[in-house]
């Protein structure tokens, strides 16, 4: 069997866990602590707060930077003029580290969409590997309402799952009972129109084209549901990309 696809077989969480046993370990420990991860005190912060400031400012102008640019490839008056996006960086298991200026409340709400997909145990099926794109707009599972749609990247490193970004903007319309992105006149969740239940919608940084299709034939208008789809993946690949160099200057054990 080649080298790569022996390793793809093994679990994807640390130390050869899988991301639901993270999960499970991290919610014990708080019940048991009452402290995340059980940290009673930065350790690193006290020994160089330089550094730890330093890194800090590193991840929080990625996440600031992937928003300006995704302003500038939506053609959305929602999202250019309104700024109705964000972006953040989760730990493997969901958990926030760090997020954008935006819509700062849908940092919980995608938080709640990487867990569902954990319990869920998307690591089996229908996995969760390098250049994985998520979509989610459901609020049974952790958004607000369908026309906040949400893309999900997981952040690979040495076959281990890092971290995941998120990204989400207010859609011009999402194929409701009646249009635009706010349906009123909708009596139950069948009215609210498109609905992605964190589906994978690409693999390899690639949209699905099957995808494609099925949003261009359900929203009256997909141009711009497209445009703030691209928006929210360019935004995501910087933020990888910038991630890169942070741990090459940092080490991922930092």
């Amino acid at each position: 069997m080649p080298k790569t696809a022996e390793k793809r077989e093994k679990n994807i969480g640390w130390d050869g866990k899988t991301l639901r046993e993270m999960l499970t370990d991290s919610r014990e420990v708080f019940e048991e602590t009452g402290r995340y991860a059980g940290v009673k005190s930065l350790g690193l912060k006290e020994e160089d707060p330089l550094k730890y400031e330093r890194l800090f400012s590193r991840l929080r102008g990625m996440m600031v930077a992937s928003r300006e640019t995704a302003l500038r490839v939506s053609a959305s008056p929602i999202v250019r003029e309104l700024g109705e996006l964000c972006f953040a960086l989760y730990s493997p298991e969901g958990d926030s580290i760090v997020l954008s200026t935006g819509i700062i409340v849908h940092v919980h709400t995608m938080s709640m969409a990487i867990k569902w997909m954990i319990e869920n145990d998307y690591e089996t099926a229908p996995k969760i590997q390098p250049g994985d794109i998520f979509g989610n707009n459901d609020p049974l599972i952790g958004d607000a309402h369908t026309a906040d749609v949400q893309t999900l990247t997981p952040i690979f490193y040495d076959d281990e799952v890092i971290g995941w970004v998120g990204a989400v903007t207010h859609v011009m319309d999402c194929g409701g009972v009646d249009a635009g992105g706010l349906p009123v006149m909708t009596i139950n969740r069948f009215g609210d129109g498109l609905y992605l239940s964190c589906e994978k919608v690409g693999m390899d940084w690639t949209l699905r084209r099957d995808y494609e299709i099925r949003c261009d034939r359900n929203i009256r208008n997909p141009i711009f549901w497209h445009l703030d789809e691209k928006a929210r993946l360019s935004g995501s690949q910087i933020s990888h990309d910038a991630l890169r160099g942070i741990i090459d200057e940092f080490g991922v054990d930092y």
